[in-house]
Protein backbone atom coordinates (compact mmCIF):
# COMPACT_ATOMS: atom_id res chain seq x y z
CA UNK A 1 0.00 0.00 0.00
CA UNK A 2 2.97 2.31 0.46
CA UNK A 3 4.51 1.86 -3.02
CA UNK A 4 4.48 4.98 -5.16
CA UNK A 5 3.78 5.07 -8.89
CA UNK A 6 2.99 8.61 -9.96
CA UNK A 7 0.21 8.73 -12.53
CA UNK A 8 -1.97 11.55 -13.78
CA UNK A 9 -5.69 11.02 -13.31
CA UNK A 10 -7.84 10.50 -16.42
CA UNK A 11 -10.03 13.42 -17.40
CA UNK A 12 -12.31 11.82 -20.00
CA UNK A 13 -15.24 9.57 -19.13
CA UNK A 14 -13.72 6.47 -20.75
CA UNK A 15 -10.53 6.84 -18.73
CA UNK A 16 -12.44 7.50 -15.49
CA UNK A 17 -14.63 4.44 -16.08
CA UNK A 18 -11.52 2.23 -16.22
CA UNK A 19 -10.46 3.50 -12.78
CA UNK A 20 -13.78 2.82 -11.06
CA UNK A 21 -13.91 -0.20 -8.77
CA UNK A 22 -13.81 0.35 -4.99
CA UNK A 23 -17.41 1.55 -4.97
CA UNK A 24 -18.52 -1.42 -7.06
CA UNK A 25 -16.86 -3.79 -4.61
CA UNK A 26 -18.65 -2.37 -1.59
CA UNK A 27 -21.90 -2.30 -3.60
CA UNK A 28 -21.66 -6.08 -3.82
CA UNK A 29 -21.33 -6.19 -0.06
CA UNK A 30 -24.23 -3.78 0.45
CA UNK A 31 -26.85 -5.56 -1.64
CA UNK A 32 -26.60 -8.85 0.22
CA UNK A 33 -26.87 -7.77 3.84
CA UNK A 34 -28.75 -4.49 3.79
CA UNK A 35 -30.97 -4.75 0.77
CA UNK A 36 -32.04 -8.37 0.30
CA UNK A 37 -32.79 -9.11 3.95
CA UNK A 38 -32.99 -5.99 6.13
CA UNK A 39 -34.59 -3.54 3.68
CA UNK A 40 -37.11 -6.14 2.52
CA UNK A 41 -38.07 -6.87 6.12
CA UNK A 42 -38.67 -3.17 6.78
CA UNK A 43 -40.96 -3.01 3.76
CA UNK A 44 -42.79 -6.14 4.94
CA UNK A 45 -43.22 -4.69 8.44
CA UNK A 46 -44.39 -1.14 7.69
CA UNK A 47 -45.41 -0.98 4.03
CA UNK A 48 -44.59 2.06 1.87
CA UNK A 49 -44.49 4.70 4.61
CA UNK A 50 -40.68 4.63 5.01
CA UNK A 51 -39.71 4.89 1.34
CA UNK A 52 -38.32 8.41 1.94
CA UNK A 53 -36.31 7.13 4.92
CA UNK A 54 -34.76 4.33 2.85
CA UNK A 55 -33.75 6.73 0.06
CA UNK A 56 -32.34 9.20 2.59
CA UNK A 57 -30.34 6.42 4.25
CA UNK A 58 -28.65 5.66 0.94
CA UNK A 59 -27.85 9.23 -0.08
CA UNK A 60 -26.59 10.83 3.14
CA UNK A 61 -23.80 8.38 3.80
CA UNK A 62 -21.96 9.04 0.56
CA UNK A 63 -20.60 12.28 2.03
CA UNK A 64 -18.83 10.38 4.80
CA UNK A 65 -17.68 7.80 2.27
CA UNK A 66 -15.98 10.50 0.19
CA UNK A 67 -14.41 12.17 3.25
CA UNK A 68 -12.87 8.91 4.47
CA UNK A 69 -11.68 8.23 0.94
CA UNK A 70 -10.21 11.75 0.76
CA UNK A 71 -8.11 11.05 3.87
CA UNK A 72 -6.81 7.76 2.44
CA UNK A 73 -5.95 9.37 -0.89
CA UNK A 74 -4.17 12.31 0.78
CA UNK A 75 -2.19 10.44 3.41
CA UNK A 76 -1.99 6.91 1.96
CA UNK A 77 -3.24 5.50 5.27
CA UNK A 78 -5.85 2.87 6.03
CA UNK A 79 -9.06 3.50 7.94
CA UNK A 80 -7.71 2.00 11.17
CA UNK A 81 -4.58 4.11 10.93
CA UNK A 82 -6.84 7.13 10.44
CA UNK A 83 -9.04 6.23 13.43
CA UNK A 84 -5.96 5.68 15.56
CA UNK A 85 -4.93 9.28 14.80
CA UNK A 86 -8.22 10.77 16.05
CA UNK A 87 -7.61 12.84 19.22
CA UNK A 88 -8.80 11.56 22.56
CA UNK A 89 -7.81 9.00 25.19
CA UNK A 90 -5.80 5.93 24.30
CA UNK A 91 -6.19 2.54 25.93
CA UNK A 92 -4.00 -0.51 26.06
CA UNK A 93 -4.56 -4.16 26.81
CA UNK A 94 -1.79 -6.53 27.81
CA UNK A 95 -2.10 -10.06 26.43
CA UNK A 96 0.52 -12.01 28.37
CA UNK A 97 -0.08 -15.24 26.47
CA UNK A 98 0.85 -13.39 23.25
CA UNK A 99 3.52 -11.27 24.94
CA UNK A 100 1.73 -8.30 23.41
CA UNK A 101 0.66 -4.87 24.60
CA UNK A 102 -2.17 -3.77 22.31
CA UNK A 103 -2.60 0.01 22.28
CA UNK A 104 -5.03 2.10 20.28
CA UNK A 105 -7.20 5.18 20.35
CA UNK A 106 -10.64 5.12 21.93
CA UNK A 107 -12.18 5.01 18.46
CA UNK A 108 -10.25 1.87 17.49
CA UNK A 109 -11.57 0.09 20.58
CA UNK A 110 -15.13 1.21 19.78
CA UNK A 111 -14.68 -0.10 16.26
CA UNK A 112 -13.50 -3.48 17.56
CA UNK A 113 -16.89 -3.99 19.22
CA UNK A 114 -18.65 -3.31 15.91
CA UNK A 115 -16.13 -5.48 14.07
CA UNK A 116 -17.00 -8.47 16.24
CA UNK A 117 -20.72 -7.82 15.72
CA UNK A 118 -20.31 -7.80 11.93
CA UNK A 119 -19.11 -11.41 12.21
CA UNK A 120 -22.61 -12.24 13.43
CA UNK A 121 -24.06 -10.38 10.47
CA UNK A 122 -22.00 -12.21 7.87
CA UNK A 123 -22.70 -15.50 9.67
CA UNK A 124 -26.37 -14.68 9.06
CA UNK A 125 -25.53 -14.40 5.35
CA UNK A 126 -24.05 -17.89 5.54
CA UNK A 127 -27.33 -19.07 7.05
CA UNK A 128 -29.22 -17.34 4.25
CA UNK A 129 -27.20 -19.23 1.63
CA UNK A 130 -27.86 -22.48 3.48
CA UNK A 131 -31.54 -21.58 3.29
CA UNK A 132 -31.22 -21.14 -0.49
CA UNK A 133 -29.87 -24.69 -0.83
CA UNK A 134 -32.56 -26.00 1.50
CA UNK A 135 -35.36 -24.33 -0.47
CA UNK A 136 -33.92 -25.35 -3.84
CA UNK A 137 -33.48 -29.00 -2.89
CA UNK A 138 -36.32 -29.85 -0.47
CA UNK A 139 -35.92 -33.58 -1.06
CA UNK A 140 -32.57 -33.54 0.70
CA UNK A 141 -34.26 -32.10 3.79
CA UNK A 142 -36.11 -35.37 4.34
CA UNK A 143 -34.03 -37.66 6.60
CA UNK A 144 -32.97 -40.83 4.72
CA UNK A 145 -34.03 -44.22 6.03
CA UNK A 146 -30.56 -45.17 7.26
CA UNK A 147 -30.40 -42.01 9.38
CA UNK A 148 -33.88 -42.58 10.81
CA UNK A 149 -33.00 -46.19 11.71
CA UNK A 150 -29.89 -45.01 13.54
CA UNK A 151 -31.88 -42.65 15.78
CA UNK A 152 -33.64 -45.19 17.97
CA UNK A 153 -36.16 -43.78 20.44
CA UNK A 154 -36.38 -40.27 18.96
CA UNK A 155 -39.57 -38.74 17.62
CA UNK A 156 -39.95 -37.95 13.92
CA UNK A 157 -39.84 -34.24 14.72
CA UNK A 158 -36.59 -34.57 16.66
CA UNK A 159 -35.01 -36.65 13.90
CA UNK A 160 -36.04 -34.09 11.28
CA UNK A 161 -34.60 -31.25 13.35
CA UNK A 162 -31.29 -33.06 13.85
CA UNK A 163 -31.03 -33.90 10.16
CA UNK A 164 -31.72 -30.28 9.16
CA UNK A 165 -29.06 -29.05 11.58
CA UNK A 166 -26.60 -31.53 10.08
CA UNK A 167 -27.44 -30.35 6.55
CA UNK A 168 -27.10 -26.69 7.48
CA UNK A 169 -23.73 -27.44 9.05
CA UNK A 170 -22.60 -29.10 5.82
CA UNK A 171 -23.83 -26.19 3.67
CA UNK A 172 -22.12 -23.69 5.97
CA UNK A 173 -18.85 -25.62 5.73
CA UNK A 174 -19.08 -25.67 1.93
CA UNK A 175 -19.83 -21.93 1.76
CA UNK A 176 -17.11 -20.76 4.13
CA UNK A 177 -14.53 -23.22 2.79
CA UNK A 178 -15.04 -22.21 -0.85
CA UNK A 179 -14.93 -18.53 0.09
CA UNK A 180 -11.59 -18.97 1.86
CA UNK A 181 -10.16 -20.91 -1.09
CA UNK A 182 -11.20 -18.25 -3.64
CA UNK A 183 -9.75 -15.42 -1.56
CA UNK A 184 -6.41 -17.14 -1.05
CA UNK A 185 -5.83 -17.38 -4.81
CA UNK A 186 -7.63 -14.16 -5.84
CA UNK A 187 -6.25 -10.63 -5.87
CA UNK A 188 -7.83 -7.20 -6.24
CA UNK A 189 -8.76 -7.47 -9.92
CA UNK A 190 -10.43 -10.85 -9.40
CA UNK A 191 -12.37 -9.53 -6.40
CA UNK A 192 -13.50 -6.47 -8.36
CA UNK A 193 -14.71 -8.46 -11.37
CA UNK A 194 -16.33 -11.16 -9.25
CA UNK A 195 -18.31 -8.71 -7.11
CA UNK A 196 -19.36 -6.50 -10.03
CA UNK A 197 -20.71 -9.43 -12.05
CA UNK A 198 -22.59 -10.96 -9.12
CA UNK A 199 -24.36 -7.80 -8.04
CA UNK A 200 -25.16 -6.47 -11.52
CA UNK A 201 -27.18 -9.50 -12.60
CA UNK A 202 -29.36 -9.69 -9.50
CA UNK A 203 -29.91 -5.93 -9.28
CA UNK A 204 -31.19 -5.82 -12.87
CA UNK A 205 -33.48 -8.79 -12.20
CA UNK A 206 -34.84 -7.11 -9.07
CA UNK A 207 -35.61 -3.80 -10.78
CA UNK A 208 -37.26 -5.77 -13.58
CA UNK A 209 -39.30 -7.66 -10.95
CA UNK A 210 -40.67 -4.37 -9.63
CA UNK A 211 -41.97 -3.35 -13.04
CA UNK A 212 -43.30 -6.87 -13.62
CA UNK A 213 -45.59 -6.41 -10.61
CA UNK A 214 -47.89 -4.36 -12.85
CA UNK A 215 -49.03 -7.63 -14.44
CA UNK A 216 -50.24 -8.81 -11.01
CA UNK A 217 -52.62 -7.57 -8.31
CA UNK A 218 -49.61 -6.13 -6.41
CA UNK A 219 -48.72 -3.48 -8.96
CA UNK A 220 -47.37 -0.36 -7.21
CA UNK A 221 -49.56 2.72 -7.58
CA UNK A 222 -48.69 6.41 -7.62
CA UNK A 223 -50.67 6.79 -4.39
CA UNK A 224 -48.46 4.24 -2.64
CA UNK A 225 -45.31 6.02 -3.81
CA UNK A 226 -46.77 9.34 -2.63
CA UNK A 227 -47.53 7.75 0.75
CA UNK A 228 -43.89 6.72 1.05
CA UNK A 229 -42.65 10.26 0.33
CA UNK A 230 -44.68 12.10 3.01
CA UNK A 231 -41.78 12.14 5.50
CA UNK A 232 -43.83 10.27 8.11
CA UNK A 233 -42.72 7.61 10.59
CA UNK A 234 -44.67 4.58 11.78
CA UNK A 235 -45.59 4.17 15.45
CA UNK A 236 -42.82 1.61 15.90
CA UNK A 237 -39.69 2.19 13.85
CA UNK A 238 -36.99 0.36 15.81
CA UNK A 239 -36.48 -2.04 12.89
CA UNK A 240 -36.20 0.87 10.48
CA UNK A 241 -33.56 2.62 12.59
CA UNK A 242 -31.59 -0.61 12.87
CA UNK A 243 -31.83 -0.91 9.09
CA UNK A 244 -30.43 2.62 8.73
CA UNK A 245 -27.09 1.25 9.91
CA UNK A 246 -26.75 -1.09 6.93
CA UNK A 247 -28.87 0.26 4.06
CA UNK A 248 -26.83 2.02 1.45
CA UNK A 249 -23.25 2.39 2.63
CA UNK A 250 -23.35 0.96 6.14
CA UNK A 251 -20.78 1.64 8.82
CA UNK A 252 -18.85 -1.46 7.77
CA UNK A 253 -18.72 -0.35 4.12
CA UNK A 254 -17.64 3.16 5.15
CA UNK A 255 -14.68 1.55 6.89
CA UNK A 256 -14.00 -0.89 4.02
CA UNK A 257 -14.02 1.75 1.29
CA UNK A 258 -10.61 3.39 1.91
CA UNK A 259 -8.92 -0.04 1.88
CA UNK A 260 -10.21 -0.75 -1.62
CA UNK A 261 -9.28 2.78 -2.74
CA UNK A 262 -5.73 2.08 -1.59
CA UNK A 263 -5.63 -1.30 -3.33
CA UNK A 264 -7.00 0.23 -6.52
CA UNK A 265 -4.01 2.58 -6.41
CA UNK A 266 -5.53 6.05 -5.93
CA UNK A 267 -3.09 7.08 -3.17
CA UNK A 268 -0.17 5.37 -4.91
CA UNK A 269 -0.81 7.35 -8.09
CA UNK A 270 -0.99 10.62 -6.14
CA UNK A 271 2.19 9.93 -4.15
CA UNK A 272 3.23 11.11 -0.66
CA UNK A 273 1.82 14.49 0.30
CA UNK A 274 3.94 17.36 -0.94
CA UNK A 275 3.51 21.11 -1.05
CA UNK A 276 4.00 21.25 -4.82
CA UNK A 277 1.71 22.20 -7.72
CA UNK A 278 2.35 18.79 -9.32
CA UNK A 279 1.14 16.88 -6.24
CA UNK A 280 -1.88 19.13 -5.86
CA UNK A 281 -2.82 18.58 -9.50
CA UNK A 282 -2.54 14.79 -9.19
CA UNK A 283 -4.46 14.79 -5.92
CA UNK A 284 -7.29 16.89 -7.34
CA UNK A 285 -7.50 14.67 -10.41
CA UNK A 286 -7.70 11.41 -8.48
CA UNK A 287 -10.10 12.98 -6.00
CA UNK A 288 -12.39 13.62 -8.93
CA UNK A 289 -12.15 9.94 -9.91
CA UNK A 290 -12.91 8.91 -6.32
CA UNK A 291 -16.02 11.11 -6.26
CA UNK A 292 -17.28 9.56 -9.49
CA UNK A 293 -16.65 6.11 -8.04
CA UNK A 294 -18.60 6.92 -4.88
CA UNK A 295 -21.58 8.56 -6.61
CA UNK A 296 -21.95 5.91 -9.32
CA UNK A 297 -21.92 3.16 -6.70
CA UNK A 298 -24.52 5.18 -4.75
CA UNK A 299 -26.84 5.19 -7.76
CA UNK A 300 -26.40 1.41 -8.13
CA UNK A 301 -27.07 0.45 -4.53
CA UNK A 302 -29.86 3.03 -4.13
CA UNK A 303 -31.63 1.51 -7.12
CA UNK A 304 -31.28 -1.96 -5.61
CA UNK A 305 -32.34 -0.77 -2.15
CA UNK A 306 -35.48 0.98 -3.39
CA UNK A 307 -36.39 -2.02 -5.55
CA UNK A 308 -36.11 -4.48 -2.64
CA UNK A 309 -38.04 -2.16 -0.36
CA UNK A 310 -40.87 -1.72 -2.85
CA UNK A 311 -41.08 -5.47 -3.41
CA UNK A 312 -41.23 -6.07 0.34
CA UNK A 313 -43.87 -3.37 0.84
CA UNK A 314 -46.01 -4.39 -2.14
CA UNK A 315 -45.88 -8.19 -1.85
CA UNK A 316 -44.88 -9.26 1.67
CA UNK A 317 -46.72 -6.43 3.46
CA UNK A 318 -49.62 -6.79 1.05
CA UNK A 319 -49.88 -10.50 1.84
CA UNK A 320 -49.31 -9.97 5.55
CA UNK A 321 -46.17 -12.15 5.47
CA UNK A 322 -43.53 -11.76 8.17
CA UNK A 323 -39.82 -12.28 7.51
CA UNK A 324 -38.60 -14.65 10.24
CA UNK A 325 -35.60 -16.84 11.04
CA UNK A 326 -37.40 -20.09 10.23
CA UNK A 327 -38.81 -19.15 6.82
CA UNK A 328 -36.38 -16.48 5.67
CA UNK A 329 -35.64 -17.65 2.11
CA UNK A 330 -39.09 -19.17 1.33
CA UNK A 331 -40.75 -15.92 2.44
CA UNK A 332 -38.37 -13.71 0.45
CA UNK A 333 -38.90 -15.88 -2.64
CA UNK A 334 -42.41 -14.41 -2.84
CA UNK A 335 -40.72 -11.25 -4.15
CA UNK A 336 -40.08 -13.03 -7.44
CA UNK A 337 -42.89 -15.56 -7.52
CA UNK A 338 -45.49 -12.85 -7.93
CA UNK A 339 -43.60 -11.29 -10.83
CA UNK A 340 -42.36 -14.38 -12.66
CA UNK A 341 -44.60 -17.20 -11.45
CA UNK A 342 -43.10 -20.64 -10.73
CA UNK A 343 -39.82 -19.86 -12.57
CA UNK A 344 -39.54 -16.86 -10.24
CA UNK A 345 -38.58 -19.18 -7.39
CA UNK A 346 -35.55 -20.42 -9.30
CA UNK A 347 -34.66 -16.93 -10.50
CA UNK A 348 -34.79 -15.75 -6.90
CA UNK A 349 -32.75 -18.68 -5.58
CA UNK A 350 -30.04 -18.16 -8.20
CA UNK A 351 -29.98 -14.42 -7.54
CA UNK A 352 -30.08 -14.78 -3.77
CA UNK A 353 -27.21 -17.25 -3.93
CA UNK A 354 -25.18 -14.78 -6.03
CA UNK A 355 -25.92 -11.76 -3.84
CA UNK A 356 -25.54 -13.45 -0.46
CA UNK A 357 -22.38 -15.26 -1.53
CA UNK A 358 -20.90 -12.03 -2.89
CA UNK A 359 -21.61 -10.41 0.50
CA UNK A 360 -19.83 -13.18 2.38
CA UNK A 361 -17.00 -13.03 -0.16
CA UNK A 362 -16.48 -9.25 -0.05
CA UNK A 363 -16.98 -9.05 3.73
CA UNK A 364 -14.37 -11.75 4.24
CA UNK A 365 -11.92 -10.03 1.90
CA UNK A 366 -12.49 -6.67 3.62
CA UNK A 367 -12.42 -8.04 7.17
CA UNK A 368 -9.22 -9.91 6.38
CA UNK A 369 -7.57 -6.62 5.45
CA UNK A 370 -8.91 -4.98 8.61
CA UNK A 371 -7.69 -7.88 10.74
CA UNK A 372 -4.22 -7.67 9.24
CA UNK A 373 -4.20 -3.92 9.76
CA UNK A 374 -5.33 -4.27 13.38
CA UNK A 375 -2.56 -6.77 14.09
CA UNK A 376 0.04 -4.45 12.54
CA UNK A 377 -1.35 -1.55 14.56
CA UNK A 378 -1.14 -3.48 17.81
CA UNK A 379 2.32 -4.90 17.11
CA UNK A 380 4.02 -1.80 15.68
CA UNK A 381 6.12 -1.46 18.85
CA UNK A 382 6.81 -5.18 19.25
CA UNK A 383 10.39 -6.37 19.05
CA UNK A 384 11.59 -8.78 16.40
CA UNK A 385 10.72 -9.31 12.76
CA UNK A 386 7.02 -8.94 12.07
CA UNK A 387 4.85 -10.63 9.46
CA UNK A 388 4.08 -8.64 6.32
CA UNK A 389 0.57 -7.39 5.50
CA UNK A 390 -0.02 -9.75 2.56
CA UNK A 391 0.77 -12.84 4.63
CA UNK A 392 -1.44 -11.67 7.48
CA UNK A 393 -4.30 -11.00 5.06
CA UNK A 394 -4.09 -14.50 3.57
CA UNK A 395 -4.10 -16.06 7.03
CA UNK A 396 -7.13 -13.98 7.96
CA UNK A 397 -8.89 -15.14 4.77
CA UNK A 398 -8.78 -18.64 6.24
CA UNK A 399 -9.44 -17.84 9.89
CA UNK A 400 -12.41 -15.50 9.37
CA UNK A 401 -14.58 -18.00 7.42
CA UNK A 402 -13.91 -20.50 10.22
CA UNK A 403 -15.33 -17.96 12.69
CA UNK A 404 -18.36 -17.38 10.45
CA UNK A 405 -18.95 -21.13 10.44
CA UNK A 406 -18.70 -21.37 14.23
CA UNK A 407 -21.02 -18.40 14.81
CA UNK A 408 -23.70 -19.71 12.46
CA UNK A 409 -23.60 -23.29 13.72
CA UNK A 410 -23.72 -22.05 17.33
CA UNK A 411 -26.67 -19.65 16.86
CA UNK A 412 -28.45 -20.89 13.74
CA UNK A 413 -30.80 -17.89 13.37
CA UNK A 414 -29.78 -15.97 10.24
CA UNK A 415 -32.21 -13.06 10.60
CA UNK A 416 -31.21 -12.48 14.24
CA UNK A 417 -27.53 -12.63 13.33
CA UNK A 418 -27.97 -10.04 10.57
CA UNK A 419 -29.78 -7.62 12.88
CA UNK A 420 -27.08 -7.93 15.57
CA UNK A 421 -24.61 -6.64 13.00
CA UNK A 422 -27.07 -3.98 11.81
CA UNK A 423 -27.51 -2.64 15.33
CA UNK A 424 -23.76 -2.49 15.94
CA UNK A 425 -23.24 -0.60 12.68
CA UNK A 426 -25.90 1.94 13.63
CA UNK A 427 -24.20 2.50 16.99
CA UNK A 428 -20.77 3.16 15.45
CA UNK A 429 -22.12 5.74 12.97
CA UNK A 430 -21.87 8.75 15.35
CA UNK A 431 -18.17 8.02 15.91
CA UNK A 432 -17.52 7.77 12.17
CA UNK A 433 -19.32 11.09 11.74
CA UNK A 434 -17.01 12.67 14.30
CA UNK A 435 -13.99 11.23 12.48
CA UNK A 436 -15.11 12.55 9.10
CA UNK A 437 -15.68 16.03 10.51
CA UNK A 438 -12.29 15.97 12.24
CA UNK A 439 -10.50 14.81 9.08
CA UNK A 440 -12.20 17.53 7.05
CA UNK A 441 -11.15 20.40 9.31
CA UNK A 442 -7.75 19.21 10.51
CA UNK A 443 -6.35 16.67 8.02
CA UNK A 444 -7.47 17.86 4.59
CA UNK A 445 -4.95 19.53 2.31
CA UNK A 446 -5.98 23.04 1.26
CA UNK A 447 -5.98 22.01 -2.41
CA UNK A 448 -8.56 19.29 -1.71
CA UNK A 449 -10.99 21.28 0.45
CA UNK A 450 -14.55 21.02 -0.92
CA UNK A 451 -16.96 23.92 -1.31
CA UNK A 452 -19.31 25.29 1.36
CA UNK A 453 -22.32 23.47 -0.07
CA UNK A 454 -20.54 20.13 0.28
CA UNK A 455 -19.49 20.98 3.84
CA UNK A 456 -23.08 21.86 4.74
CA UNK A 457 -24.29 18.52 3.36
CA UNK A 458 -21.51 16.74 5.27
CA UNK A 459 -22.74 18.31 8.52
CA UNK A 460 -26.36 17.46 7.75
CA UNK A 461 -25.56 13.83 6.93
CA UNK A 462 -23.35 13.54 10.01
CA UNK A 463 -26.11 14.94 12.22
CA UNK A 464 -28.71 12.54 10.81
CA UNK A 465 -26.48 9.50 11.22
CA UNK A 466 -25.42 10.50 14.71
CA UNK A 467 -29.08 10.95 15.67
CA UNK A 468 -29.89 7.44 14.46
CA UNK A 469 -26.97 5.97 16.37
CA UNK A 470 -27.84 7.75 19.62
CA UNK A 471 -31.48 6.76 19.24
CA UNK A 472 -30.43 3.11 19.01
CA UNK A 473 -28.28 3.48 22.12
CA UNK A 474 -31.16 5.16 24.01
CA UNK A 475 -33.57 2.37 23.03
CA UNK A 476 -31.21 -0.31 24.30
CA UNK A 477 -30.50 1.45 27.59
CA UNK A 478 -34.16 2.15 28.44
Amino acid sequence: MNETTYQEAPKDWKGIAKQLGPGLIISANIVGSGELIVTTKVGADVGFILLWFIILGCIVKVFLQVELGRYALTHGKTTLQAMDAVPGPRFSLIWRWLNLRAEGSWLVWCWIIMFIATFFQVSGMVGGIAGVFQTGAPAISVPPAWYVDAQNGLSAEAIGSQWQHLLNTGWALLITGSCAALLIVGRYRFIERFSTTMVAAFTLFTIFAVFSLYTTEYGITAGQIAEGLKFELPDKFTTAFAAFGVIGVGAAELIYYPYWCLEKGYARYVGPKEETPEWESRAQGWMNVLRWDAWISMVIYTGATVAFYLLGAAILHGKGLEVTNDDLIPTLSNLYRESFGIPGLWIFLAGALAVLYSTVFISTASNARLSADLWLLFTKHAKGKGVDRATLTKRACVLIPVLYFIFYVSVGKPLTLVFIGALAQALILPFLCFSAIYFHYYQTHAALLPGKFWVALLWISSFLMAAVGFYQLFEKLK
